[in-house]
């Protein structure tokens, strides 16, 4: 059985992930992270996470493929350096849900944890 979780962190960056992660663990929400798509695949097989905190640019599997495996994912929100209107032109991928702009500030961060947990699609 998979464990449940709030959020899986997929970012190939050590450091931004682990920023992401410590904003959300300190906020008190269940955090799984992945270093890219593939390894992400490979958490889902532990994991069932409400949402999905995704970078798109990432070696071995990128974002959007990452996305493409899945048959139903959970929300989405793009973390990426990639100003959004290249993020929406360039990824036409359901569940994506919002988008945030590197570098990630915390409080937007939690803002928009809140509100796609709290979204009546989020599992």
């Amino acid at each position: 059985m998979r464990m449940r979780i709030d959020v899986l962190v997929v970012e190939d960056n050590e450091d931004v992930r682990t920023s992401l992660v410590q904003v959300l663990r300190t906020a008190g929400y269940r955090v799984a992270e992945a270093e890219d798509g593939h390894a992400a695949l490979q958490a889902l097989d532990r994991v069932q996470p409400r949402m999905i905190l995704l970078d798109l640019q990432m070696p071995r599997l990128g974002g959007v493929e990452f996305l493409q495996r899945l048959q139903e994912p959970p929300p989405v929100v793009v973390v990426s350096a990639l100003p959004e209107y290249r993020v929406e032109t360039s990824t036409r991928v359901p569940g994506i849900r919002a988008y945030l702009q590197k570098p990630v500030q915390p409080a937007s961060l939690i803002e928009v944890v809140v509100d796609t947990l709290s979204s009546p699609s989020a599992p």
